[in-house]
């Protein structure tokens, strides 16, 4: 998702409902202010990244992309408790 060019209000709003969708998706960690929009980007980048990686051919190994996932997942739950401190 990129960010929408000035005044594509449609766009605007489209973005908006994803990143609240996100948000929502991660409100178990109780994540407030500069913490959860940190998270958000943070979800994104994980899922664009390893998206992207994949579209392109991957680093070459043989191993699947979806343990790698799981992985980062793992990483970003933990992550996310610290975050909200709900260790």
């Amino acid at each position: 998702m990129l960010a929408p060019a000035p005044g594509d209000e449609e766009h605007a709003e489209v973005a908006i409902e994803a990143v609240e969708m996100i948000a929502a998706a991660l409100a178990g960690y109780r994540l407030e202010g500069a913490a959860l929009i940190h998270a958000v980007r943070m979800w994104r980048a994980a899922c664009h990244g390893i998206a992207t990686l994949q579209t392109a051919g991957g680093s070459g190994c043989r191993n699947r992309w979806t343990s790698t996932f799981g992985y980062l997942v793992d990483a970003l739950d933990a992550e996310f408790c610290r975050m909200g401190a709900i260790g």
